[in-house]
C-alpha cells in the first residue's frame, strides 16, 4: 500500500466526508463519540488559526486532523484548566497547540496514517507542544499517543458530556 497524501482542507467543504470518517473510526473501537464529533466538526470554519489537514490514498480521505491554538476555543481550556493545575500541568495551555480531532479510517489503522498528519501537523504550526484530550476507556488511542511522546498530563476528569477524559501532550517534534 502506497503511502498517504497529506495536505491541508478546508474543513467548511470536506466537513461531511471527514465527519462520516470520524464516526467509522469511533464506531470501529468502541467509542460513543461519533455524534459528539459531528457537531463539533459541523461548525468549526470561523476559529481562528484553525489547521484541518486530510489524508488521501489515492482520491479517498483515509484521515483527518483538525485543530487549533489552545485558547482559540476558550471552552476546552476552561474545562480542562482545573485538571491540569491539579497535576502542576497549567502551563501546557500556553503555547500549545490542541489537536481537537484524528482520525483514520479502521481499515488503515496501524499504516502510518495518523503518525503522518501528527508529524505534518507540527511541520505547519509555530507552537512547540501539542495537547489534546483522551477518553480514558479508548485504550487504543491512548496507547498510540503513547508510541509518538505524549505523556498524560491529568488524572481523569469528567468532560461536558460526562465521559472520564485525560490530557496529553508532547513536545515537538514527535519521537
Amino acid at each position: 500500500m502506497s503511502p498517504a497524501r497529506i495536505e491541508a482542507v478546508r474543513l467548511g467543504e470536506t466537513a461531511p466526508a471527514v465527519i462520516d470518517l470520524a464516526r467509522r473510526a469511533q464506531a470501529a473501537v468502541g467509542q460513543p463519540g461519533a455524534d459528539r464529533a459531528a457537531g463539533h466538526l459541523a461548525g468549526l470554519e470561523p476559529v481562528p488559526d484553525l489547521v484541518a489537514l486530510g489524508a488521501y490514498q489515492r482520491d479517498r480521505l483515509v484521515g483527518a486532523l483538525v485543530g487549533w491554538p489552545c485558547g482559540a476555543r476558550p471552552l476546552w481550556a476552561a474545562l480542562v484548566r482545573p485538571a491540569l493545575a491539579a497535576t502542576g500541568h497549567a502551563a501546557w495551555l500556553t503555547g500549545s497547540f490542541e489537536v481537537a480531532e484524528l482520525h483514520v479510517e479502521p481499515e488503515f489503522h496501524g499504516t502510518g496514517v495518523g503518525t503522518m498528519l501528527l508529524r505534518s501537523l507540527g511541520e505547519r504550526i509555530e507552537q512547540d507542544r501539542l495537547v489534546l484530550q483522551a477518553d480514558v476507556t479508548n485504550r487504543r488511542a491512548r496507547e498510540f499517543y503513547r508510541r509518538r511522546g505524549f505523556r498524560v498530563l491529568t488524572g481523569p476528569f469528567q468532560t461536558v458530556n460526562r465521559r472520564r477524559a485525560l490530557v496529553l501532550g508532547v513536545a515537538l517534534p514527535l519521537s
